[in-house]
């Protein structure tokens, strides 16, 4: 029987360049070797149409959703988890049974999960990359909880529990 997985890494504002370079394929050579170059044009987003701008960068971004929603008057900082990426998969027998509108359903409904508990506006991108040996998508989610940011209090093993239970 399939199992859903889902990872969970932290970023500070640094990393979100590669990051994003990583996870939109903008570079020509990949370090990972699982990467089919010939099948990146089969990725896709699953945000709705309204919440994409590719004009503005994954860090401009998340810098102003938290100037936004921050209610304290002092700096954010520079070691500050600003960003938590998650990976979500399955086993390739899983994707091997579904056909690409149910794969983007699965994947859809995964990000709509995440927009319900974590908030759409705290969703800066939601990536889906058919391209590797199994699909699976890279989300970030935002670590903002009452106008303060923080992965710790956010992600918490029993959070982490929680999402990978109900997923």
């Amino acid at each position: 029987m399939s199992q859903l997985a889902a990872h969970m890494q932290k970023f500070k504002i640094g990393n979100l360049g590669g990051l994003q370079r990583h996870d939109e394929r903008t570079l020509q050579r990949h370090s990972n070797p699982d990467i089919d170059v010939s099948k990146s044009s089969d990725n896709f987003s699953v945000l709705p149409l309204e919440r994409l701008d590719p004009k503005r960068s994954l860090h401009k971004q998340v810098q102003e959703t938290i100037a936004d929603e921050r209610v304290s008057n002092r700096a954010v900082r520079k070691d500050a988890v600003v960003l938590t990426e998650w990976i979500i998969s399955s086993d390739s027998t899983f994707f091997e049974g579904l056909s690409r509108d149910e794969t983007k359903q699965f994947f859809t409904d995964t990000y709509q999960w995440f927009a319900n508990h974590f908030g759409v506006d705290h969703i800066p991108y939601a990536t889906v990359h058919m391209d590797e040996t199994t699909p699976h998508m890279h989300m970030g989610v935002i670590p903002l909880t009452n106008g303060r940011l923080s992965a710790k209090s956010i992600f918490n093993r029993e959070a982490l529990r929680f999402i990978q239970a109900d997923l």
